[in-house]
C-alpha cells in the first residue's frame, strides 16, 4: 500500500470535509478511472451507463461520449455477438451473463475492428440489473473498416490516448448527454452503481489519506490480504507494507506531485494476515484534497502466478542451456525429468523412449513421484495405449479424458498429460487431478518437452556425425590396408616372373605375404587325390607346428585349405573363435593367436595346382580383400602353369607315362564305337573359342558311319573325311568342351599317343620331371574313373639349338630346292600381299612355274615334318 507521508506536525485533512467537488461519487469515479483494465456497464435496455477511462481509450472515445449511448456504439449490430447480448438482456435483464467470459467485437472511433475478451458480472442496483464488463484482453484485427464505403486499409491502430486527469483535479465529473450538472439528490444511486462496479473488479483497489491511513478498499483487497474490511479501514498501511516500501511510495508520490505525473508503478510484496508474503504490482495516482494535501488511490494486482511463470521460465531456460552440454541420452532424460519435478506442480514425470530393436516404449527416466505414479512403470508394447497413440500420431493428449486406448494397458497414470518427443518417444506428466493441467502448465510442459526433443535430436545428429566419421576412418584404414596388400601383390607378381619352379613360386608368395607384417602365417600345398590329403610345399611366418597339428584330409574337409580344394571356391573365416568345436584346426589357430583366415584354390581353367592359405591376428582381416586375393590366386595359378609349360618345352629330361583309363562315356569313345574299332589321335589343334580340332585315324571303316556321330552328339560339331587310304582313314572332327587331350595339355604334359577303343583309353604322355608324376596321376584320378598307371620311363631328350635345327632342315633339301626357297623368300613371295609372283620367280630362275611350285611345296612339307613331328 502506497501513500505520501506528510509532516507529522501537520494536521490531517478529513476527506469527508472536502467540498462538493470531492464527493464520494467523484472519488469512486476516480477509482474506476485509475483501473488499467477497461470497465463498462450496460443496463437492461442495452444502454451504456458507465465506462472508465481504460475502456474509453481502447475505443478512441472519452467516457462522457459513451455514457447513455446504445450498445451498438460499442458492438456492431451486424455481428452475431451483438444479438446474443441483446437477447440475454431482453430475456432476463442480463442475469444469464453473470460469470460469462465472451469474446466480442468492438469498433474503434477510427473504424478499427477490435476483439475484446470480456468477463461479465450481473448486479442489482436501485431496482434494476446492471451488467458490468471487465476487459481481460484486446487485439486488433489489422483491418480498418470505413463505416461509409466499407473499404479496408492495412494500417496500425492509433496510439492509446493520454489519460485525462482524474475527477477532482480540475476535470468535471460525469455529465448527461445534455451537458447539465447532475443534481445532488441523484448522487446516491450513482454512488451505489459505482460501488457495485468497483466490487466486480478482480484487482484490489484501495484509498489512502495523507497519513497512510487506509480509507477504502474493495473486496479483492480483503480476499488478497486475509484481513476483514473492518480490520483494514482506519489502519495504517504498514499493516501490509514494509517501511522501505512506504518510503519508496512516498518518494514517488512527491515526484508525481511536483512533476504533475499522473501514475506510478511499484513491484513489491505485501504481508497477509497469516504472515505470508504476496508479490504484487501496484499502480497508484494522487487524489487531492481542498487544503492542497493529497492522498493516494491505487490498484494492486496479485502477480504470484506471473512470478511463478517467470521463475519456471528461468528454470526452463537454465535447463535448456544445461542440455546443450549433455552428451548422453539417458542424462538428457534425467535432467528433463528432474527439471519438471522441481518447477512444475506435478505428481510425477517420466520419459519413455522407443526401443527400435524390440519395438516397445521403454521407461528411461522418471521422478520419485507419489501415489499411482510411484508404481513401477511398465514397458509398453504397441497395443494401442494412449502413450503409443501419442507417439504414432505426434499429438499431445490429456490422460484421463476417457479416450480410446486408455484402458488397453495397465498404465499407472490416471490423469495428466502425454506429449510426443518426435521419433524419440513420449514425455508423461502425471497429476492427481486432471483439472490441474491448465493452459499455462500445458505450455510449460510443451516447452520442456520441446527442449528434450531438440537435445535428443542433437545427440542423434552428433551420433550420426561420429558414426560417419568412424565409417570414414574405417574406410580409410581399410583403403590403406588394401593399398598395402596391392603393393605386396605387385612385389609378388615380380617374383612370379622370375621364378623357375613351383617351389620357388610358393616360397616367394609366402615370404612376401608374411614379410609385410599384415599377415602372421602363409602356406602353399598340393592336393594328393590318391591319398585324399594336402601336402604342404611352402610356408612362412609364425606357424611352427600348426601344419602338424591340424588335419588336412580331403575326406573330412574342415581346415579352410581342404574346404577350398574340395569345393573349388575361395574360403574366408572372419572369426576363428566363432566355433571352436568345429575341428581341431580352430583351436590350433587360436592357440597361435590367428583370428581370421583365407584360403584360395590356385586354379587355371580346369587345372588346380594347389591351395594358398593365409592367416591374420585380427578378426575380419580378409573381409574386404577377397577380390584382391582371388585375383592373386589366378595370377599364381597362371605363373605355375607357365613354369610347367616352359619346363616341358626346354628340359632335356622327361618322364614318359603310360596310363590306362577304363571305359567311360566320352566323345572319343563314341566315335570309336561308330568306327567299329580303335582310333588313334594324331594331333590336336585348339580353337580360338571353346572347341578343339582333332585329327584321328581309323581302320578300314565306313566313313559315313563315323560322320554320323555329328548328328548323334551335341558335343561334336563336325566330322569330315580328310583322306581314305588302303587300310585306314584320316578324319578331322571339331568338338566342344574339354576332352582328355586338352585336359592333359592344360596340365603341362605332352601327349605322345592316344588310342581309344570302346572299353578303354591308352595314353602315352611326357611330364617334365619326376616331381610332377604324383600330382599328374592324382589329377587324372580326380577327373576320370578307373585311372591306372601302366608304365613310367625316364628319358633324355636331345635338344636342338637354332643352328642345329637350321642345319638339319637344310640337310634334308636338295641344292635346287634350297635355291628356289631362298629366291622366293628374298623376292617377297611369302609376304602379304606378295611382292613377286610364282611366274616372276620362275622367269628369274629360267624354269617353269609348276617346277617352282613343286619345289616350294616340298620344302614346306619337310620343314613342317621336322617342326611338328620330330620336334
Amino acid at each position: 500500500m502506497d501513500g505520501h507521508r506528510r509532516d507529522p506536525d501537520e494536521q490531517p485533512v478529513d476527506p469527508g470535509q472536502a467540498d462538493d467537488d470531492h464527493t464520494a461519487g467523484e472519488l469512486l469515479r476516480t477509482i474506476l478511472g485509475s483501473v488499467a483494465e477497461g470497465v463498462f456497464a450496460i443496463d437492461e435496455s442495452g444502454t451504456v451507463v458507465f465506462t472508465n477511462q481504460g475502456f474509453a481509450d481502447l475505443l478512441g472515445h472519452e467516457p462522457a461520449d459513451l455514457a447513455g449511448e446504445p450498445l451498438s456504439t460499442v458492438v456492431p449490430e451486424e455481428n452475431a455477438r451483438y444479438h446474443a447480448l441483446t437477447d440475454a438482456l431482453g430475456a432476463d435483464g442480463g442475469r444469464s451473463l453473470d460469470g460469462a467470459c465472451v469474446d466480442i467485437p468492438a469498433v474503434h472511433s477510427d473504424g478499427w475492428r477490435l476483439y475484446l475478451s470480456v468477463s461479465f458480472t450481473a448486479r442489482e442496483s436501485d431496482g434494476r440489473t446492471l451488467v458490468i464488463g471487465t476487459v481481460r484482453d484486446a487485439a486488433s484485427s489489422g483491418d480498418k473498416e470505413q463505416t461509409g464505403g466499407g473499404q479496408h486499409e492495412q494500417t496500425r491502430p492509433p496510439a492509446r490516448q493520454t489519460r485525462r486527469p482524474a475527477a477532482g483535479r480540475g476535470e468535471p465529473g460525469r455529465q448527461h448527454q445534455n451537458g447539465a450538472e447532475t443534481a445532488q439528490d441523484d448522487r446516491e444511486p450513482e454512488m451505489e452503481q459505482y460501488e457495485r462496479i468497483i466490487e466486480t473488479i478482480d484487482d484490489g483497489i484501495y484509498v489512502l489519506d495523507e497519513n497512510f491511513t487506509i480509507t477504502n478498499v474493495n473486496e479483492a483487497v480483503v480476499s488478497m490480504t486475509g484481513y476483514s474490511r473492518a480490520e483494514l479501514l482506519g489502519s495504517h498501511a504498514s499493516l501490509l507494507a514494509s517501511d522501505d516500501l512506504l518510503q519508496q511510495a512516498a518518494t514517488l508520490s512527491a515526484e508525481m506531485h511536483n512533476s504533475r505525473r499522473e501514475t506510478a508503478t511499484i513491484v513489491s510484496e505485501i504481508v497477509t494476515k497469516d504472515g505470508e508474503p504476496v508479490p504484487i504490482e501496484t499502480r497508484f495516482s494522487l487524489y487531492p484534497f481542498t487544503d492542497d494535501s493529497y492522498g493516494q488511490l491505487g490498484v494492486v494486482r496479485d502477480i504470484s502466478d506471473r512470478k511463478q511463470v517467470e521463475a519456471t521460465l528461468r528454470a526452463l531456460h537454465r535447463a535448456t542451456r544445461e542440455l546443450l552440454a549433455v552428451d548422453a541420452k539417458i542424462d538428457v532424460c534425467k535432467l528433463v525429468v528432474d527439471t519438471a519435478t522441481d518447477v512444475l506442480d506435478l505428481d510425477g514425470t517420466a520419459i519413455y523412449r522407443i526401443d527400435p530393436d524390440e519395438n516397445v516404449l521403454r521407461p528411461t527416466a522418471s521422478s520419485n513421484g507419489t501415489g499411482e505414479f510411484a508404481r513401477s512403470l511398465p514397458v509398453l508394447a504397441p497395443d494401442g495405449s494412449l502413450p503409443w497413440r501419442v507417439f504414432v500420431e505426434g499429438e499431445a493428449e490429456l490422460i484421463g479424458s476417457g479416450g480410446a486406448g486408455e484402458a488397453a494397458t495397465e498404465f499407472p497414470v490416471d490423469s495428466g498429460l502425454c506429449v510426443p518427443l518426435d521419433d524419440h518417444g513420449v514425455f508423461v506428466a502425471a497429476t492427481g487431478d486432471r483439472e490441474t493441467i491448465d493452459d499455462d502448465t500445458k505450455t510449460l510442459v510443451g516447452l520442456l518437452a520441446a527442449s528434450a526433443e531438440e537435445a535428443l535430436s542433437r545427440l542423434d545428429r552428433e551420433i550420426d556425425v561420429q558414426e560417419r566419421d568412424r565409417r570414414l576412418e574405417e574406410q580409410n584404414r581399410r583403403l590403406r590396408q588394401l593399398n598395402q596388400v596391392n603393393a605386396i601383390i605387385r612385389e609378388i607378381d615380380q617374383s612370379l616372373v622370375e621364378a623357375e619352379s613351383i617351389d620357388e613360386i610358393g616360397d616367394a608368395v609366402c615370404d612376401r605375404l608374411v614379410a609385410s607384417d599384415r599377415f602372421a602365417f602363409a602356406w602353399f600345398g598340393e592336393s594328393d587325390t590318391a591319398e585324399e590329403t594336402i601336402t604342404p610345399r611352402s610356408w612362412a611366418g609364425d606357424g611352427l607346428g600348426y601344419l602338424d597339428d591340424v588335419g588336412l584330409s580331403l575326406a573330412d574337409p574342415r581346415e579352410p585349405a581342404a574346404t577350398a580344394i574340395v569345393s573349388g571356391t575361395q574360403q574366408v573365416v572372419t572369426d576363428v573363435t566363432a566355433d571352436l568345436g568345429d575341428g581341431r584346426w580352430r583351436k590350433a589357430a587360436f592357440a597361435r593367436e590367428y583370428q581370421s583366415a583365407i584360403s584360395i584354390p590356385l586354379t587355371d581353367g580346369d587345372i588346380t595346382h594347389g591351395v594358398l592359405t593365409v592367416y591374420a591376428t585380427e578378426p575380419g582381416a580378409f573381409d574386404d580383400k577377397q577380390t584382391v586375393f582371388a585375383e592373386l590366386g589366378e595370377t599364381i595359378a597362371n605363373a605355375m602353369n607357365a613354369v610347367l609349360t616352359r619346363r616341358a618345352l626346354l628340359t632335356d629330361s622327361h618322364t614318359e607315362l603310360g596310363v590306362r583309363i577304363a571305359a567311360s562315356d566320352t566323345v572319343l569313345q563314341r566315335i570309336a564305337q561308330r568306327a567299329g574299332g580303335p582310333i588313334e589321335i594324331e594331333d590336336v589343334v585348339p580353337q580360338a573359342e571353346d572347341g578343339t580340332r582333332l585329327f584321328f585315324v581309323t581302320g578300314d571303316t565306313n566313313p559315313e558311319a563315323v560322320q554320323a556321330t555329328q548328328e548323334e552328339s551335341v558335343a561334336v560339331e563336325t566330322v569330315s573325311l580328310v583322306a581314305q587310304r588302303e587300310e585306314s582313314c584320316l578324319f578331322e572332327a571339331v568338338v566342344t568342351g574339354q576332352t582328355l587331350v586338352t585336359t592333359v595339355v592344360d596340365r603341362g604334359a605332352m601327349v605322345r599317343t592316344l588310342t581309344v577303343s570302346e572299353d578303354e583309353l591308352r595314353l602315352d604322355v611326357e611330364v617334365p620331371d619326376e616331381s610332377n608324376v604324383r600330382g599328374f596321376v592324382s589329377f587324372l584320378k580326380s577327373e576320370f574313373e578307373g585311372v591306372e598307371l601302366v608304365s613310367k620311363t625316364d628319358r633324355d631328350r636331345p635338344l636342338r639349338t637354332p643352328t642345329e635345327f637350321q642345319y638339319e632342315f637344310e640337310n634334308r633339301l636338295t641344292d635346287r630346292q634350297l635355291e628356289v626357297l631362298r629366291v622366293a623368300y628374298l623376292r617377297g613371295f611369302f609376304e602379304w600381299p606378295r611382292e613377286s609372283t610364282g611366274q616372276e620367280i620362275a622367269d628369274s630362275l629360267d624354269v617353269s612355274q609348276p617346277t617352282v611350285n613343286r619345289h616350294l611345296r616340298t620344302c614346306q612339307r619337310k620343314l613342317f615334318t621336322l617342326l611338328f613331328e620330330e620336334s
